[in-house]
């Protein structure tokens, strides 16, 4: 029998499409510094100007014309934002101030920045911030010229870990040319939508954020899961979370779980669907709800909310078609919203570090795993995505940071799940599984520690097979030695294995074994014990894809790294130090020849990260689409034209 949570309301809006929707992007002269505004329909809704101070990353952010300000708090002192952009635009609204560095945030007395902008295309004039006054040059990107550079077909990333299941972008019909310089990626758009920005008092490094899932993309759309905190506050002894004050607005217990949809080539809002108090506040430091990336299938989307209930949306409008609970840790969420909601004190409390499992579709089967650690953290179960209906589930299998994957071969789609071999064993177990009804297909046993999973291309598998009883040794000399296996119906086969190396291969941390980028395997290194807030000097070698033999690099990233995040698209590596730890600056690598392009730092822009498991930034047609804390931010890696 389906059980069918408590029917959650939606409040489900579609936006209208009458105004423009219009992105100005402008470098200031006599400083190293951007900024960006976008309007609707004449209207300022953003203004962020980002300014490199001696080294150090500041931020001013301004939002008018905005009519949902509640969940930004922003102090009264802070001064309005004044002037014109492109000769008619105009708006009003609240500024303030935000460090890459440091601890706190610095809220000056009065923060004032003024915009002057005029012309068509090319636009120019000045930005006044902090009583400093900047030229600024740039251009002006109508909704109508953004549409008509939209993304070719089949340039989707459905899931987390990308259509091939090893972080690399669709193979595309017209393949773009990409950036051969980090100077010519530029800023194309910023999300109308306004996400849950911080507030006063909080760490700028980990949060609050309302989450830290990253978009997926299907069909020219991109969907995205955040939440707002709402509801009664907790009590004074939960007003602080580990070392980080939680501001007032986000001193709650419950939030509204949020779903919308965005045009990938315009960034305008689709559609936005809120569940009003159905959600979990996780709070900041590195708590927050992750791993709640949505699924996009056929013409629905997939969500698991971060109180565990499982929502079914339809792609086109965000209406829901069904929703209940998870059959893993459903029924402790359920729990938990209906003592919050009575004033209690929730006895179920979610731990401060959460699993990062991400859901995925496989055979008409949506496959869920844990929210959280504490609620059933290595257990895996299989829905009918047509009604939610339990089909199986199965317990212990699945890894502490790892996603199921999916492999397609013969036109049957299979589950490979990483996860212990047993509970009291160290070691890993490889399973495949038949998606409808969980039953094991084969297994690989005795696999070395792969945190967040291996990595998929086409009927290949790549593993680790390095030792590794527990944290140290994970981190030691033999901690990545990589390994692949070609894929069968009846099982799988070791192709090779990686000569043992040092530095070796970084497979127990890297949000990526190894992938294929224009028919080039690469794999991440890393140097061992170096691990820790001093960096791994780590980054990319190119393998002989027979043999796994390197054949160039592996070269040094110029940037400290830790638990990283690694993605591919026609002929570029986009190799992130970490994405976890409040550091978002990539480094960008060429394929053919392995050569490193540089660091990339992406401005104007307001970092998110992850923590438990790395964000993982989509990429699609040339472009890649940042989380960032108050919205999308798409950037375009495609060579000037």
């Amino acid at each position: 029998m389906i059980r069918i949570a408590p029917a959650l309301a939606c409040i489900a809006a579609a936006m209208g499409a009458a105004d423009s929707y219009d992105t100005c992007v402008v470098k200031l002269d006599g400083g190293d510094g951007s900024a960006v505004i976008t309007a609707l329909g004449g209207s300022v809704q953003r203004v962020l100007v980002s300014l490199d101070e001696k080294g150090n990353g500041v931020h001013y952010a301004v939002y008018g014309g905005i009519t949902t300000l509640d969940h930004l708090q922003v102090p009264a002192r802070a001064r309005g934002f004044t002037g014109t952009v492109n000769a008619g635009v105009s708006g009003a609204g609240m500024a303030w101030r935000l460090e890459d560095k440091g601890v706190k945030e610095s809220w000056p007395d009065a923060t004032e920045v003024k915009v002057a902008l005029s012309g068509a295309d090319a636009v120019s004039g000045s930005i006044s911030v902090a009583g400093k006054t900047y030229k600024a040059n740039g251009w002006l990107r109508r909704e109508a010229e953004a549409a008509a550079d939209g993304l070719q077909a089949g340039a989707d990333w459905p899931v987390f870990n990308g259509p091939n299941g090893d972080f690399t972008a669709a193979v595309l019909a017209k393949p773009p040319r990409m950036v051969s310089k980090t100077d010519d990626i530029r800023l194309l758009w910023v999300s109308q939508d306004l996400m849950p920005h911080l507030a006063a008092g909080a760490r700028f490094r980990y949060g609050p954020h309302g989450g830290c899932s990253t978009p997926v993309i299907r069909d020219g759309r991109l969907y995205q899961t955040y939440y707002v905190p709402a509801g009664q506050w907790k009590d004074a002894e939960r007003a602080t979370q580990r070392r980080d004050p939680t501001p007032e607005p986000w001193n709650t217990w419950l939030a509204d779980e949020v779903v919308v949809a965005v045009d990938a080539a315009t960034g305008r809002t689709l559609w936005r669907s809120v569940f009003p108090l159905a959600g979990i506040n996780t709070g900041c430091h590195k708590s927050h709800s992750q791993g709640r990336e949505p699924v996009a299938a056929g013409d629905a989307v997939y969500v698991v909310t971060s109180a565990a209930q499982v929502l079914c949306l339809d792609a086109a409008s965000g209406t829901p078609r069904w929703q209940v609970a998870s059959p893993i840790g459903g029924r402790q969420g359920e729990t938990f919203i209906a003592e919050a909601k009575a004033g209690k004190t929730p006895t179920d409390r979610v731990s401060n570090r959460n699993s990062g499992h991400r859901p995925t579709w496989a055979g008409g089967v949506l496959v869920v795993s844990a929210v959280y650690g504490d609620w059933g953290g290595t257990d895996v179960a299989g829905l009918d995505s047509a009604s939610g209906r339990t089909l199986w589930t199965r317990s212990g299998i699945q890894e502490q940071c790892a996603s199921p994957l999916v492999w397609r071969h013969g036109g049957k789609e299979y589950l490979l799940v990483t996860g212990p071999s047993t509970k009291e064993s160290p070691r890993i177990t490889l399973r495949c599984l038949d998606p409808a009804s969980g039953t094991d297909v084969w297994s690989i046993p005795d696999l070395g520690k792969m945190a967040y999973g291996p990595t998929l291309r086409g009927d290949r598998i790549f593993v680790n097979i390095g030792g590794g009883s527990g944290q140290d040794d994970v981190l030691g000399a033999d901690s990545g030695h990589l390994a692949c296996f070609d894929l069968h119906p009846s099982g799988a086969v070791k192709a090779w294995e990686a000569p043992k190396a040092n530095p070796s291969l970084h497979c127990h941390f890297a949000g990526s074994s190894a992938m294929e980028v224009d028919g080039q395997l690469f794999a991440r290194f890393f140097h061992p014990g170096e691990q820790g807030d001093k960096g791994i000097a780590n980054g990319p070698a190119s393998l002989d894809a027979a043999s796994g033999a390197i054949t160039a690099g592996p070269l040094t990233m110029t940037l400290g790294s830790n638990e990283g995040a690694a993605m591919g698209h026609q002929g570029l590596l986009v190799w992130f130090r970490e994405y976890q730890h409040g550091g978002t600056e990539p480094m960008l690598f060429t394929t053919r020849p392995l050569a490193a392009l540089g660091r990339w730092k992406p401005n104007p822009y307001l970092s998110s990260t992850g923590y438990q498991s790395p964000s993982t930034p989509p990429l699609a047609d040339g472009r890649i689409f940042l989380r960032g804390t108050d919205g999308i931010y798409c950037f375009d890696l495609r060579a000037p034209r």
